[in-house]
């Protein structure tokens, strides 16, 4: 649970994964004859229901570098702009915007995209909204227990660690360029929770 929320929920996960997904996304939307792809990623990118297990192995990291590199030089505009901010670790920005209801979130990104847009660059391919909800640790059905020599306590408990990743934690990022930053931040003095 705590390398979970540390690590896979970490700003720099969360928006290379969210460019991943939009890389995934403008490769579908070519043509199989448009766009490179060897056999193993185009049964990936168009055929996923017919896979099988040795071409879902197959798609490791390097096949998939080799074929990121190749879109961001051969691919379409999109797909191009995706793969290099990814390649050449242009990351997007990740606000917290826990703070805000559900409605100010989708009003955050609204900005987020207005900006992005003023700026000269395409919101689709750089604003996006993650937000996440964990349920945290769950005691087993008969539950780890600790004996101090007198008792038999529940983990959670006796441990403050366990107990604190044991409550629900919610998380919203708004995905943002670099370039909208300072401007989208300043009008967004709330969307931060305290600490």
């Amino acid at each position: 649970s705590l390398m979970y929320s540390t690590v896979y929920n970490h700003r720099l996960n969360i928006v290379a994964n969210w460019l991943l997904q939009q890389i995934v996304r403008q490769a579908r939307q070519s043509q199989p004859d448009a766009l490179f792809a060897d056999a193993v990623m185009a049964r990936w990118l168009w055929d996923p229901d017919a896979m099988d297990s040795s071409t879902y192995l197959a798609n490791d990291d390097l096949r998939t570098g080799y074929h990121l590199q190749r879109w961001r030089e051969e691919g379409p505009a999109p797909l191009q702009e995706l793969c290099r901010r990814l390649l050449d670790r242009d990351l997007l920005q990740a606000t917290d915007v826990r703070g805000l209801d559900h409605t100010q979130r989708l009003e955050a990104l609204a900005m987020a995209q207005r900006l992005s847009q003023a700026a000269g660059l395409d919101p689709d391919l750089c604003c996006g909204l993650r937000e996440r909800r964990s349920t945290g640790y769950r005691p087993y059905v008969g539950g780890l227990r600790l004996w101090n020599g007198q008792d038999l306590q529940a983990l959670e408990q006796v441990s403050p660690l366990v107990n604190s990743l044991s409550q629900p934690q919610e998380l919203a990022w708004l995905l943002h360029p670099r370039e909208v930053r300072d401007q989208l931040r300043q009008q967004l003095p709330a969307a931060t929770p305290a600490a």
